[in-house]
């Protein structure tokens, strides 16, 4: 008889999958705008806030007040059930 090893089976490598968020963070920095879009009437100081539609719902920034053409949020939005 031959000498043979028994073979062995070979190991599946495990790949471990990274675990799907369930929620997009979104943050508004800030918007520098190029024009004043009051029109004049309140001597540039526009009161912007940033609007947007995520899966049929409604949100927004809070309205910054008197920001002229630069306004800072910051302000940060969990986006869920994506």
């Amino acid at each position: 008889m031959k000498n043979e090893k028994a073979a062995k089976p070979k190991e599946k490598a495990v790949v471990k999958e990274k675990p799907k968020p369930d929620y997009i963070k979104l943050v508004i920095v800030d918007a520098t705008f190029t024009k004043d879009f009051d029109g004049g009437w309140t001597d540039g100081k526009q009161d912007p806030r940033v609007e947007w539609t995520f899966l049929g719902k409604k949100m927004n920034t809070i309205t910054k007040d008197d920001a002229g053409l630069k306004a800072a949020w910051g302000e940060e939005f969990k986006l869920d059930d994506i």
